[in-house]
């Protein structure tokens, strides 16, 4: 056993310590006990701190008996003694671990807190001290909620309330209920922290504590908000307010003017908010409270969107945007584009929108924000539709209804589901109603209020299916009606053009002519609003249409021009989208055929013919860029006027003869130096379809399939295995290429009855041949007008395929190429540029001639494909470069740097015979030896010559020949041959010679032989044509067309110096 002085000294030190924590605690927080026991602990206190002379301890301890009630302490030092304290220590000690605890918890050090309260609890309900118990479940409470243990805090806080109600300590009570408020408000059990809140209000008003009374009030309001009741978030909040401004809390204050500011927001209050956010923004700013000042602004640009006050909009956002970058805040940087974005949309300043949205869009998929990402998708999608480049939009909505179906969320796969349908109309692709109605039956049926416009859309359709027009008009009507005051501004405006739309069409239909003009004024005006230039295309059209069918020519006419005009926008902003291109062309075309027929009939023969040459222009150029990556070639066809083509003819020696279909009419416009322009219309049966089918009718009668003895330098006719093929097809290229034969095999079977149409003076049953048939609709009627010894043909559609040379007249037997020397053109604004660019331009260096190409297998479309040799594009190439003197490239020395390099430096003939693909216009030429000695197979860039090489090297040559079978067909789409020869003519040379089909390979050579020595001789290239397909006639094996008859000139029509 230790000593009596060992011992004494141990409890000195204990109560020595007790006495430090006790004194530094007691002093400032409440333990419960009464003034006597508060007393009598300080006074144990002081002695301890006198024994050992701790100057601090006794100022702390003198210090908290000098603030207790004079006359308590009197009386108490009458009645107790320092040895009657000595006699209570335990009871002491028990109230001196509660101190410590609240010691912890004032120092955030929880777990000693947790240890402490419960030695403490076991003691008081060991010695059955209830006050003491239930100080210790209050603190238990507290140190669990403050470590978020919040079940645990519910269980003490529950017994500390239970014995509190008992004993009618209504101060603890309180303290109880506000401890279980914040756990369940935190639990997000907010009916339980509303009663508990409410609870707590009560007792704190009764009992005049103002402190309790605001952490009541700021439980309820976080409740509430959290619960979306705003009325009662307002409630509380005007009596919150002035208890917080009366205590200074400004932290408090800020916050209760953020609630505020939602609250009115979801009241629709905007103002308000506006208010409340402004003083919530005052003291953030003031305090440097970055994140609630963002929030302010964040509010106060949300309540100027609801007002539509967009430079208010952009002014806060900008605000919050710059707070954001600075504190590194990429959440709320992305919602700042994104407020940004949509402010700009609403402004109609969409290039601002795009580079918002982009920014937004990388924020969103850097932190796998997905539902930000798929808005930011459908704002861009939103701005690249408005400025009417779907091509984008198209990618945007598309992506976005991707994430969409992710998320579930079925009213956005409804809504971009109608977006994206709405551009495949625009552009063609859709076939009408019946897509649309699912989406937006499913859009509308997902809203309950928009019931009534659902049964009024599907009985229109209902009615319209089954032609019943009138009582379809009067549920349009019911359906703008209701509508108006149904659905949003944006929404009823895009209802109400299309409404709109869709009663002039049946009111038409009705022949209610003048309500149909009247509807469709009315939605033309809509979409005017709207800014959409697609809306008013068709508009106009519609419009122009009606017009045309009353025979109201001259009103016709300005609408369908101001069609075309809205249509060539909306073309540019379908970019390198080629699927697109092919079905929205059609559209285009619609109008464009029509305002022709329309001008026609008005006589302006002039004008349609400008105007054809335009079209043909601007479509021939973007399938180049779009096809073969080219650069858009700068020419000055929008400017083409008709004294344009007057002159060009004036200075020329030729008949120029220009084709277009238009619907059921072959229109061919003469054009001829000195005379009046010729013109003739004729009631073509056959529409575009079956028109290359009497094309191909041609074939047949020549018998070209059945060349023999020809090697094949074309690529597109190689035989793959299924294998290599692509095991899906682009879905929206596939669609596209169903409907457009769909609708063009109906069109032949509408139009290709013969009605009978016979000249006057022949009898079409008695044509023997397509050459002659084609001859009579073509040539015969117009042939008293073609003066001049060479013609100068510009053809459409299947006609840009048609041996002309070999076109037959029935009443002599004589070909065409036997009286006239014949050129082809892509468009009179083409002539024109070659006409009006500087001679010295093209080159008069040697001649490059290549024949043969790869003999190494090299990858095509990714798959290792061996080249057959041709030995007879090597032979061909011999013998032309033998007559001309010069060095042919051949084979292996035909590397595609080295012919790249030879085109920069220029030459006078350019001749190519060599396998070709003419689908993606490129040539087969070899890799370079630094490419062979990497032994790996060469990738197509390694050495195919494509259309984009040649354009950047400027050829600059006087003539290109290309000898690669079928070298001149190219890719037909009814707007002229967009092919090899186009291409060549587009990258800089003069005049190109190609073919139609593939001939016997000798034949070939002593075509090319013959050709190249009228040409040596100072013949022009028309001329040196024409003499050679008349030589190959005299030639008893050679005679036949099939022979002769491919191999055509387009562009200028060249002499070549060649050096000695």
């Amino acid at each position: 056993m230790s000593d009596p002085a060992s011992r004494d000294s141990n409890i000195r030190e204990r109560k020595r310590s007790l006495a430090w924590i006790t004194a530094a605690s007691a002093t400032h927080l409440e333990l419960g006990l009464t003034a006597e026991q508060r007393i009598c602990l300080y006074r144990e206190c002081l002695a301890v701190a006198q024994e050992h002379s701790d100057e601090k301890v006794i100022g702390l301890c003198t210090s908290a008996l000098n603030t207790l009630d004079d006359h308590i302490m009197s009386d108490f030092r009458k009645s107790t003694t320092g040895a009657e304290c000595e006699d209570k220590e335990d009871d002491m000690t028990t109230y001196m671990i509660l101190a410590i605890g609240y010691a912890h918890l004032e120092k955030e050090e929880y777990d000693d807190v947790i240890l402490n309260s419960k030695r403490c609890l076991a003691m008081a309900q060991a010695s059955g001290e209830k006050v003491v118990e239930m100080k210790a479940y209050e603190m238990l409470g507290d140190a669990h909620l403050k470590k978020e243990e919040y079940d645990d805090a519910i269980s003490y806080g529950t017994k500390c309330l239970a014995i509190a109600q008992a004993s009618g300590k209504k101060v603890v009570e309180m303290k109880a209920y506000m401890m279980l408020g914040d756990a369940h408000l935190k639990k997000e059990e907010y009916d339980d922290a509303i009663s508990y809140g409410t609870k707590c209000l009560a007792i704190a008003q009764e009992s005049g504590h103002k402190v309790a009374e605001m952490n009541a009030y700021k439980t309820l309001l976080n409740a509430h908000f959290e619960k979306e009741e705003y009325d009662n978030i307002i409630s509380y909040s005007k009596k919150y307010l002035p208890i917080v401004q009366e205590f200074g809390i400004k932290v408090n204050e800020m916050n209760a003017y953020k609630i505020l500011a939602v609250a009115h927001m979801d009241n629709q209050e905007y103002d308000d908010s506006i208010s409340y956010s402004k003083k919530c923004l005052a003291i953030a700013q003031e305090s440097g409270n970055k994140t609630l000042e963002m929030f302010a602004y964040m509010m106060l640009g949300n309540a100027h969107l609801k007002k539509e006050e967009y430079d208010n909009i952009i002014s806060y956002s900008t605000k919050y945007l710059t707070i954001a970058q600075a504190c590194g805040e990429k959440v709320v940087e992305m919602k700042a584009y994104m407020m940004l974005g949509v402010s700009h949309l609403k402004k109609e300043e969409y290039d601002d929108v795009i580079s918002y949205g982009t920014k937004c869009l990388n924020i969103a998929q850097e932190s796998g924000e997905k539902e930000e990402e798929m808005n930011a998708y459908i704002m861009l999608g939103n701005a690249h539709s408005k400025k009417e480049e779907y091509d984008d939009a198209h990618s945007f909505f598309t992506e976005a209804e991707t994430i969409a179906r992710e998320l579930e969320d079925n009213h956005k796969v409804s809504h971009l589901g109608i977006r994206i349908n709405e551009i495949y109309e625009i552009v063609g692709v859709s076939e009408g109603h019946s897509e649309l109605s699912s989406l937006l039956k499913t859009f509308l049926g997902s809203v309950q209020k928009n019931e009534s416009l659902f049964h009024s859309f599907f009985r229109f359709l209902h009615y319209k299916e089954n032609d019943k027009y009138e009582e379809a008009i009067s549920c349009l009507e019911d359906f703008m009606a209701h509508g108006k005051n149904s659905i949003n501004e944006d929404e009823y405006r895009e209802l109400l053009w299309t409404c709109n739309l869709n009663i002039s069409k049946l009111h038409v239909l009705l022949k209610e002519y003048d309500k149909g003009i009247q509807y469709q004024q009315e939605a033309l005006d809509v979409a005017r609003k709207q800014g959409s230039k697609s809306k008013q295309a068709m508009s106009h059209f519609i419009l122009g249409k009606v017009y045309y069918k009353l025979k109201q020519f001259e009103n016709a006419e300005k609408p369908l021009k101001e069609s075309l005009r809205c249509y060539e926008l909306i073309f540019v902003g379908l970019k390198q989208n080629d699927r697109f291109k092919i079905a929205f062309i059609d559209k285009y075309k619609e109008t464009f055929k029509l305002l022709l027929k329309v001008l026609i009939e008005r006589n302006k023969k002039e004008e349609a013919l400008v105007l054809s040459d335009q079209y043909r222009a601007k479509a021939l150029k973007d399938l180049l860029v779009s096809s073969y990556g080219m650069k858009k070639e700068q020419t000055a066809d929008e400017d083409l006027q008709y004294a344009d083509v007057q002159s060009l003819v004036s200075s020329s020696d030729y008949t120029l003869l220009f084709y277009s279909t238009c619907f059921d009419e072959l229109y061919t416009f003469v054009v001829e130096a000195g005379n009046e322009l010729g013109f003739s219309v004729q009631h073509f049966e056959y529409c575009d379809t079956c028109l290359d089918k009497l094309v191909d009718e041609t074939f047949e009668d020549m018998k070209v399939r059945q060349v023999i003895h020809c090697e094949d330098r074309s690529l597109d006719n190689m035989h793959y295995s299924e294998e290599n093929k692509n095991p899906k097809e682009d879905e929206l290229t596939q669609l596209l290429i169903q409907q457009r034969e769909k609708r063009l095999s109906e069109q032949c079977r509408s139009t290709c009855v013969c009605r009978g149409n016979p000249s006057e003076n022949c009898d079409e049953s008695s044509l023997t041949s397509g050459l002659e048939k084609l001859y009579q609709k073509l040539i015969n009627n117009i042939k008293f007008l073609i003066k001049q010894d060479e013609m100068v043909i510009i053809p459409e559609g299947p006609l840009c395929r048609l041996p002309f040379a070999a076109l037959r007249d029935p009443d002599t037997g004589q070909y065409l190429s036997e009286t006239k020397r014949i050129r082809m053109a892509p468009s009179i604004a083409s002539l024109k540029f070659l006409q009006e660019y500087p001679v010295e331009h093209h080159s008069r260096n040697e001649a490059l001639i290549i024949g043969g190409g790869s003999v190494d297998p090299g990858k095509v479309d990714g798959v290792k494909t061996e080249f057959i040799p041709l030995e007879g594009a090597e032979e061909e190439a011999k013998g032309i470069a033998n007559m001309l003197g010069v060095q042919p490239l051949l084979s292996a020395n035909a590397t595609k740097p080295v012919v790249i390099k030879r085109l920069q430096e220029g030459a006078s003939v350019v001749h190519i015979a060599a396998h070709g693909n003419l689908e993606k216009a490129t040539i087969v030429l070899a890799p370079s030896s630094e490419i062979r000695k990497l032994k790996r197979i060469p990738d197509e860039e390694d050495y195919m010559l494509t259309m984009a090489d040649v354009q950047q090297t400027h050829v600059r040559a006087q003539l290109v020949v290309l000898s690669c079978c079928e070298s001149g067909r190219g890719e037909i789409k009814a707007e002229g041959v967009v092919g090899m020869c186009r291409a060549f003519l587009a990258s800089g040379a003069r005049a190109v010679v190609g073919s139609l089909w593939k001939i016997n390979d000798k034949a070939t050579c002593e075509f090319m032989v013959k050709f190249y020595k009228y040409l040596k001789d100072g013949k022009s290239a028309s001329t040196s044509l024409n003499l050679t397909m008349k030589d190959m006639r005299r030639t008893p094996q050679y005679s036949e067309p099939k022979y002769w008859a491919p191999f055509f000139l387009m562009g200028d029509d060249v002499t070549i110096q060649f050096k000695d």
